[in-house]
């Protein structure tokens, strides 16, 4: 028996370990802290992210292939993990469907409400 405090090694199975996916964030939907925060003349940080990415969501159109038409913000979830594990296509299309897999993984697809009422 362990004395207390310590943890008695054993083997760890599958379901023991942390299971950690690594997703490359797309080339201009990352800035530096620099560029996402300055201080106002008070000394306090205060946010310089531009929610124009999230706009662009709910205007632009999937320009091809089963969904075109479609508002990307629209997009069914099984289709943009498909893009994720097949590869964001190049540019800011691929931008664009990576920032709204993320939004649709993490269950965030309604912080585009208030943008699609602008």
């Amino acid at each position: 028996m362990p004395r207390s405090g310590r943890i008695a090694s054993r083997h760890r199975g599958k379901h023991d370990i942390p299971h950690m996916v690594q997703f490359p964030i797309p080339h201009g939907l990352c800035c530096s802290q620099s560029q996402l925060a300055k201080r106002n003349s008070a000394g306090i940080m205060t946010s310089m992210m531009s929610d124009e990415p999230l706009q662009l969501l709910v205007i632009r159109e999937m320009p091809y292939g089963k969904y075109k038409g479609r508002l990307i913000a629209d997009l069914p979830g099984h289709y943009l993990g498909w893009f994720a594990r097949e590869g964001f296509p190049a540019g800011e299309l691929g931008r664009l469907l990576a920032l709204m897999y993320e939004l649709d993984h993490n269950a965030l697809r309604h912080l585009l409400d208030p943008l699609r009422r602008k």
